[in-house]
């Protein structure tokens, strides 16, 4: 049996800001500072649409910049320090885009947060981070948070 190559030298996180995905990051940095390795923190700011008559662009301009303002203060707070790390915003569906970004960036790993959600919330809201890992091009380590006690 042929082990798993664990050289992890390019490690990507996504990130929605999210008490969740900042354990993701602090994960992410641990494996980034033990292995060397590169680290990319990535958030994806997701279209808005209302109607096909309604001009968004000033939406699509706030929400990029409050994601930007909210990346500064996450490099700020968590990756001070940390050699070889990058911040991406990208447009995008979520699960498609960071599927793709990490395919793009050739990551070794990929690390995502998970809000643990269970019966009818995940019914109806679906899960990024399943849908990210059944297409992901690289192992990917799934970080669970409990959910919300309202959520049980």
């Amino acid at each position: 049996m042929n082990s798993p190559d664990l050289r992890w030298q390019r490690i990507l996180v996504t990130t929605d800001f999210s008490p969740a995905s900042l354990v993701a990051v602090r994960y992410a940095r641990a494996l980034a500072e033990e292995r060397g390795a590169a680290l990319t923190v990535l958030n994806i700011v997701e279209p808005f649409h209302v109607d096909w008559k309604m001009d968004t662009s000033e939406r699509q301009r706030d929400d990029r910049a409050e994601a930007a303002r909210a990346m500064a203060a996450l490099a700020d707070a968590e990756l001070r320090g940390l050699p070889n790390v990058g911040t991406e915003l990208r447009p995008g569906q979520p699960a498609e885009a960071i599927a793709e970004f990490a395919r793009v960036m050739q990551a070794d790993l990929l690390v995502i947060a998970t809000q643990g959600r269970t019966g009818l919330v995940r019914a109806l809201m679906g899960s990024v981070a399943g849908q990210v890992v059944r297409h992901a091009p690289c192992p990917a380590l799934v970080i669970r948070s409990a959910p919300a006690p309202e959520e049980k």
